[in-house]
């Protein structure tokens, strides 16, 4: 970053270098990753990639993306509403049945 920085404004081997900085704080939408969140993302990368090489080989009996998509993002959505009741054991199974 520093040496295309140095290459945009023109400066030269040699020459002295004045610099500044400034930071400030940016607001982003990062969520803090969860174990089952990491899981979900996975699972809708999986399928995503599984219903294209389908796609791309021609290979019949793949239609199914929407239907997959759909029980981990409901399993998701059941496990995060619910996490904190008592029964989050079941959920989580749950989500890694969908997995499996």
């Amino acid at each position: 970053m520093v040496r295309e920085g140095l290459r945009l404004t023109g400066w030269q081997e040699g020459e002295q270098l004045r610099a500044r900085c400034d930071s400030y704080v940016v607001e982003t939408n990062v969520v803090y990753p969860t174990d089952y969140r990491l899981l979900r993302d996975a699972l809708g990368g999986m399928v995503r990639e599984a219903a294209f090489q389908c796609g791309a080989a021609r290979v019949a009996g793949w239609r199914q993306e929407a239907h997959w998509k759909g029980k981990v993002e409901k399993r998701y959505r059941q496990l995060r509403r619910d996490y904190r009741r008592k029964n989050r054991d079941v959920l989580v199974k749950g989500l890694l049945q969908v997995a499996r």
